[in-house]
């Protein structure tokens, strides 16, 4: 399964899903040699879990990406990790949310 992705400025890539555990976990590979691709990664990985914990539920994200660059690309990461993380607490704050008003 591929899906097409766009950020705000209408440029393009796609993610393929690599894993599919029904209600357990999800995982897909972003294909970034995409032409308008707008990030300097030669790989981005991401992986989804959902986790019975004693309060309900634990949602996961984990990344793995690879710089194009070797030297620059580490110090580009090292920049990016801390919008990059507030960026997927907001998102796992709207699935909480969503998740929750669905439950109701």
């Amino acid at each position: 399964m591929t899906r097409p992705c766009y950020d705000p400025r209408s440029r393009g890539w796609s993610e393929t899903c690599t894993l599919w555990q029904e209600g357990q976990a999800y995982a897909f590979a972003v294909r970034t040699n995409a032409a308008d691709y707008p990030y300097p990664l030669r790989e981005l990985e991401d992986l989804w879990r959902v986790e019975s914990v004693e309060q309900g539920s634990r949602v996961t994200l984990e990344f793995v990406a690879r710089p194009k660059w070797v030297l620059f690309g580490r110090l580009m990461l090292r920049l990016l990790v801390g919008p990059a993380e507030r960026i997927c607490l907001r998102l796992l704050d709207r699935w909480e949310a969503r998740m929750l008003s669905e439950a109701a």
